[in-house]
């Protein structure tokens, strides 16, 4: 899955949803048709629904239990910023990098930045 930070939704396409049951998921089935809707990045048009279920995701010793849209046709899936920081695949934070030398210069340069 595509990690997106701007994001709160989990979103698949029906070819990975088919992939998924075939390996025998374990899920909450929610709605035929969710009532929320979803839209791509500056588009006025809702993204096709097909369904949305519940399941328990997990990356290495990381699980959390999240909903999931699944959406008509083809398309990238998205993790969004709650669940992949639930996962620790994503953290959003200051001074998570470390500092290179003209970072330092910078910060003595322009102290109150």
């Amino acid at each position: 899955m595509l990690i997106d930070s701007g994001a709160n939704s989990k979103i698949i396409d029906e070819g990975i949803w088919k992939q998924l049951k075939a390996k025998g998921v374990k899920c909450e089935a929610l709605t035929a048709s969710p009532d929320k809707k979803l839209y791509s990045y500056a588009s006025n048009r809702p993204l096709p629904a097909k369904g949305n279920f519940k399941c328990t995701m997990g990356v290495c010793d990381g699980f959390t239990t999240a909903e999931v849209l699944v959406i008509k046709g083809r398309g990238v899936s998205l993790l969004g910023k709650t669940t992949a920081t639930e996962l620790g695949v994503l953290k959003v934070a200051i001074n998570i990098a470390v500092v290179t030398p003209k970072a330092k210069k910078m910060k003595q340069q322009y102290p109150n930045v």
